[in-house]
């Protein structure tokens, strides 16, 4: 990506298209999407208070070890009825792959390799 010029905040992607930041694009923090423990979660209240697309408050059963895995439940546990990192990552390859192979525009292939690299690209911490 590069500027359009030295003055000019918007960027220029390769792909000439111009991604602006919305609030829809930024999303929320998804506790499933990093893989991360959800204990504690927005100070164990209900965080769709503050936005929809926030996740409920905890299960405590969703903390404990499933037998079958070795696994927390919040990892790949699908019987709890609590949403899961391996159902987020499931989710999002199947989503990939079926716009990849229906893609006839630029847009919805870009759209499959984001769908993509939300899955494979590793947290920086």
């Amino acid at each position: 990506m590069r500027r359009k010029n030295s003055r000019s905040p918007p960027l220029d992607y390769a792909d000439g298209t111009d991604r602006q930041v919305t609030v829809d694009r930024l999303g929320v923090y998804r506790p499933e999407e990093h893989i991360d423990n959800p204990k504690d979660y927005a100070d164990n209240v209900d965080a769709r208070q503050f936005d929809p697309r926030l996740r409920g408050p905890v299960d405590p059963r969703e903390l404990q070890i499933d037998a079958r895995t070795g696994m927390k439940n919040y990892m790949a546990n699908e019987q709890g009825g609590w949403v899961t990192s391996t159902a987020y990552i499931r989710d999002s390859l199947l989503r990939a792959i079926d716009l990849g192979r229906r893609a006839v525009v630029d847009a919805d292939r870009y759209e499959a390799l984001r769908l993509l690299g939300q899955v494979i690209n590793p947290p920086l911490y």
